[in-house]
């Protein structure tokens, strides 16, 4: 292979990208090979740094580690919305992710972007005249090359890659206000579910007494054994319901223990401080829908990608731009020597990355589109969760006005009963079945309304309701 043969390679391309790198040349003895590995060497250890890679999955830590984390809390003091938050905030598996996720992005937008590599080719060669048999001498070929990115991609890639990373912190702090507003609906229900496990048990009470008072009215000749088997069916039914709403409630109580991620033995050890009052009216909808667009977390998450499908954009129209190739040449001949300094650059005729550019660019309109779609689903939520929150609202002062004439026609109707004939048990039972009737419609009215409540913040992606002790 002659000299001029050789001359003919001149470009390398680093990490795909549309780069020409021209290469420097030198002929040299064979002894020249020693401090051009030398240089190769250093080069390679310096450039390639390797993390920590033997570190295994210690699943025996992380199980102990969890379960220490779950462990039961005391049911002595009560949970407040407080403590339920911190703990939330601690032990979430939702929120934890995202808390990883974002360290991870974080992690990879304080590196900045590397610099492309300077090329390194050494290899043999032969030098000498056309005629090989008179003269043939044995050297080495040294090749340089660098590449000198242009437009200011490198920073363009750093400016995304923190872009990211805020996008992770927006998903993180949208995960943990999601859980949050959830944390306070099951709390709300396990409250509400208390209230009406003790409505319950005061209505056995009520009813065992009503039985105690048939049975002695039965045993006077004043009522028969049917009017105390009725008794007694009321009381057992009653009984059924106490046993649905201490299920409900442990339902809702493990429903907390998820969100703040502890074990409850006890499902009473789950309550609040107090239950926050209800408002008079939901706020109007030209308070929530600008507040929506605000708070909302999907909202929020829908910002910070837009901000990254932007950046993305910027960078493939940067891309559409070659790079600088810069070389540095040196040519040792028998009575020549040379020296140059050639520069390259690719010619974008193609325009290669048309495809980078049409899909940041459809993303972005994308994106868009999904936003405005989200407003308009957040708004249907809005407005149906407000309707739902002013007839709850109405429907339980409705059931409210009739707790005061029930109680009064309770009173009267156990008063008559204990006059001698002043009322017959049939008439005693339908008052009791009323008066009972009344007591349990303005606990699921409450409950409704509360619901109502919980699902109104969720639609708006904010907390309404005033706890007392709120974080």
């Amino acid at each position: 292979m002659t000299h001029e043969e050789q001359s003919g390679r001149e470009e390398a391309r680093v990490d795909a990208a549309p780069e020409v790198v021209t290469h420097a040349k030198r002929t040299a003895s064979a002894s020249t090979a020693v401090p051009a590995l030398a240089l190769l060497a250093m080069s390679l250890v310096g450039g390639c740094r390797t993390p920590d890679v033997r570190r295994p999955l210690d699943e025996t830590a992380i199980v102990q580690q969890v379960g220490r984390a779950r462990e039961t809390r005391s049911s002595e003091t009560p949970l407040s919305l407080a403590e339920a938050t911190e703990r939330m905030r601690r032990n979430n598996p939702r929120i934890r992710n995202a808390r990883a996720a974002y360290r991870t992005a974080l992690r990879v937008a304080s590196v900045r972007t590397p610099r492309p590599n300077p090329t390194v080719d050494l290899g043999p060669l032969l030098v000498g005249s056309p005629d090989i048999l008179s003269g043939v001498r044995l050297g080495m070929e040294l090749v340089f090359g660098w590449t000198v990115p242009l437009t200011g991609r490198l920073r363009m890639q750093d400016d995304l890659n923190a872009v990211r990373a805020s996008l992770a912190l927006v998903e993180a702090a949208g995960v943990e206000r999601t859980e949050y507003l959830a944390l306070r609906g099951e709390l709300l229900g396990v409250m509400m579910w208390a209230e009406a496990l003790e409505a319950s048990q005061e209505l056995v009470s009520a009813a065992e007494t009503a039985v105690s008072a048939a049975q002695t009215a039965a045993e006077a000749g004043a009522a028969t054994k049917l009017d105390v088997g009725l008794f007694e069916l009321v009381a057992a039914g009653q009984r059924a319901e106490v046993v649905e709403a201490e299920a409900a409630r442990i339902r809702a109580a493990h429903a907390v223990a998820q969100l703040i991620g502890m074990s409850l033995s006890d499902a009473a050890s789950v309550y609040s401080a107090g239950i926050p009052p209800l408002p008079a009216a939901p706020p109007a909808l030209q308070e929530l829908r600008p507040l929506a667009v605000e708070q909302h977390p999907r909202l929020a998450t829908l910002r910070a990608k837009y901000l990254v499908v932007e950046r993305d954009l910027r960078l493939e129209m940067a891309r559409r731009y070659p790079d600088l190739g810069i070389g540095l040449g040196f040519e040792d001949e028998v009575e020549d020597q040379k020296v140059g300094l050639p520069l390259g650059i690719e010619i974008p005729l193609y325009d290669r990355n048309q495809q980078g550019i049409a899909g940041a660019y459809a993303r972005r309109c994308q994106l868009r589109q999904e936003f405005a779609s989200l407003v308009i689903e957040i708004y249907g939520r809005i407005e149906a969760s407000h309707a739902r929150v002013r007839v709850a609202t109405r429907r339980l002062r409705a059931i409210e006005a009739q707790l005061v004439p029930a109680e009064e026609v309770r009173r009267l109707a156990e008063q008559m009963r204990d006059e001698a004939g002043g009322l017959d048990m049939l008439r005693f039972l339908e008052v009791f079945r009323t008066t009972r009737r009344v007591r349990l419609q303005t606990v699921e009215a409450r409950l409704d309304a509360y619901e109502a409540w919980s699902s109104l913040e969720s639609a708006a992606g904010s907390p309404l309701l005033v706890f007392g002790e709120a974080p």
